[in-house]
């Protein structure tokens, strides 16, 4: 069985897999969406999983359910807004992620120490009025931390004040032109400071 493209059915998902990878890829880095190598694993895995199916697909549904998976990569817009304390590279150093997602609240990650170990974090709720005008998260072994905005900057300190410390915008990219640029970071404290806000207070 055959299309009068002279290919199989098989080799036709195929072929329409790599065009819509490719055209994914470009529409994304455009948009600054989400890192190109998640467009190819994305697209590249759906290829894989479900090529046996696609023996069976008329040329008219593979080319509807591709252009839909494009059409969803593409609108899939990422943001995140880093955080730390601490220097880099050393045991002090704590980082905390704060991501958006489709206009939506997304993860939130905490990195620390030399070998930055990360945890990820559950938002919980906004802060109680005496302590300020924030959002608490919690870790896995269920420790709660309140995160105020203040300025460009934010504190973050337990219940008890115990734990207290202020985190400042931290800059993901090249140095002397070492390094990856990052698309998806707030690229200064203005715009990391209003993702936060409008994503974790509102």
């Amino acid at each position: 069985m055959s299309t009068n493209l002279g290919m199989s059915l098989l080799d036709y998902g195929r072929y329409v897999a790599n065009l819509s990878l490719l055209s994914a890829t470009r529409r994304i880095q455009l948009s600054g969406g989400i890192p190109k190598h998640s467009v190819a694993t994305l697209v590249t895995s759906y290829s894989n999983h479900h090529v046996i199916r696609i023996m069976y697909m008329k040329k008219s549904t593979l080319i509807f359910l591709f252009s839909t998976l494009v059409g969803t990569l593409a609108n899939a817009q990422m943001k995140v807004a880093n955080f730390s304390f601490g220097e880099p590279g050393t045991d002090t150093y704590e980082q905390v992620s704060f991501w958006a997602k489709d206009g939506q609240r997304g993860d939130i990650y905490y990195v620390y120490g030399k070998n930055r170990t990360e945890t990820r974090l559950t938002f919980l709720s906004k802060t109680m009025p005496s302590i300020g005008n924030g959002f608490r998260v919690q870790f896995p072994n269920k420790l709660v931390l309140n995160v105020i905005p203040m300025g460009d900057r934010l504190k973050v300190v337990d219940d008890k004040a115990t734990y207290q410390k202020t985190f400042s915008w931290q800059y993901e990219g090249p140095v002397n032109g070492i390094g990856t640029f990052c698309n998806v970071c707030a690229q200064d404290e203005k715009e990391a400071m209003r993702l936060v806000r409008t994503y974790y207070l509102k």
